[in-house]
């Protein structure tokens, strides 16, 4: 299995995604967008022969190298939010989830970035297919391998259920969107 990686920008933040096993990439609408609208914003494409925790970082640090690097998108006392795609109570190898070798590689680029792990929180609503509580978030990041994460990264994973509406004002379809309160 090899990970494709995904890089790229929208004027301040940037994302980033691990394709999982597949070798064809879909877009989804938050991927297109930057691709739609090239002139103002970059995407990055880059391959990784494995998920070698090194390997995925020296790569990703390339990636983010050529978006101008991690202090041009995250001031060192920021909290961060990684949002995984966790789908699904699946372990890494079914390929329906982002890998958390891939999770914890960008997790230590961030710490070694801002040399504060604890600024940091993974969180993602899982599908319909697992019920949005503790115990089901808590079952997400047992199977799909992130439960260990922060013990070794010392970020934390989120187990809020709760929600908060967010304006968008210059959203042109989306006015307000729910978010989770992580």
């Amino acid at each position: 299995v090899r990970p494709i990686l995904v890089f790229f920008s929208l004027r301040r933040s940037f994302f980033f995604n691990d394709t999982a096993t597949t070798e064809i990439y879909t877009l989804s609408l938050h991927d297109a967008l930057p691709i739609y609208m090239k002139n103002k914003y970059r995407v990055i494409i880059s391959r990784c022969e494995s998920y070698n925790k090194d390997e995925l970082k020296s790569v990703i640090s390339k990636g983010l190298d050529r978006l101008g690097g991690l202090g041009k998108y995250i001031n060192k006392q920021q909290r961060i939010c990684i949002k995984p795609n966790l789908l699904l109570a699946a372990s890494p190898d079914k390929g329906i989830t982002t890998h958390p070798v891939f999770i914890e590689a960008v997790i230590e680029l961030i710490a070694d970035h801002t040399g504060k792990p604890e600024n940091i929180i993974i969180a993602d609503s899982s599908s319909p297919a697992v019920p949005f509580t503790s115990s089901g978030i808590e079952k997400v990041y047992r199977e799909t391998g992130l439960s260990g994460i922060a013990g070794r990264t010392g970020c934390s994973l989120n187990f809020a259920t709760d929600y908060s509406s967010v304006s968008n004002k210059k959203g042109r379809l989306l006015k307000k969107i729910e978010v989770i309160n992580a």
